[in-house]
């Protein structure tokens, strides 16, 4: 009976130029947004997102159509640039403390909130969904697992493209 409750492991997180790009690192950072979002019982934007993403890229073998890729793309770049910029800056010095998280949060929600309509349907879920960006990078950087923050970024990007997708698919 115990081969039934054997969870899949992951390989160890590797450190090395290119590892964010790999799908183990891609598969890490899912399981610390999937442990996030479980943290926050699941908002229903995730479990909305989650599930499209699970059904496109079973049904179609890949992430997000191919209309929507350059909104991944564009925005993937958009929250690493401005969250590196700002982390990476002289007065910050890569410091993560109360005072540079807080801003890192404003960083997020200022990104999410200028998403053009398809990318962001009416509500607030758009805020849950950059301070669940930002609990992940938090949690992230905080366990050591900085080399993460591009796959969580397309992570969460993907999770809240797909939940957009299916809001305009039910109006």
């Amino acid at each position: 009976m115990g081969i039934f409750s054997k969870k899949p492991k992951l390989p160890p997180i590797e450190n090395y130029p290119g590892y964010e790009a790999t799908d183990e690192a891609f598969l890490h950072a899912q399981k610390l947004v999937l442990d996030v979002l479980k943290f926050q019982d699941y908002p229903n934007w995730s479990v909305t997102g989650q599930k499209g993403f699970n059904n496109y890229l079973s049904e179609y073998k890949k992430k997000v159509p191919d209309a929507d890729f350059g909104f991944l793309v564009e925005n993937m770049q958009l929250i690493w640039d401005s969250f590196s910029r700002y982390l990476l800056s002289p007065e910050i010095s890569g410091a993560w403390n109360k005072e540079s998280s807080t801003e890192v949060h404003k960083i997020f929600a200022s990104i999410f909130s200028s998403f053009p309509k398809k990318y962001k349907p009416v509500g607030a879920d758009w805020v849950a969904a950059a301070g669940t960006l930002y609990i992940c990078f938090d949690v992230a950087l905080k366990s050591d697992k900085q080399i993460l923050a591009q796959p969580i970024i397309e992570n969460v990007l993907i999770i809240w493209l797909h939940y957009c997708l299916s809001v305009s698919a039910q109006e």
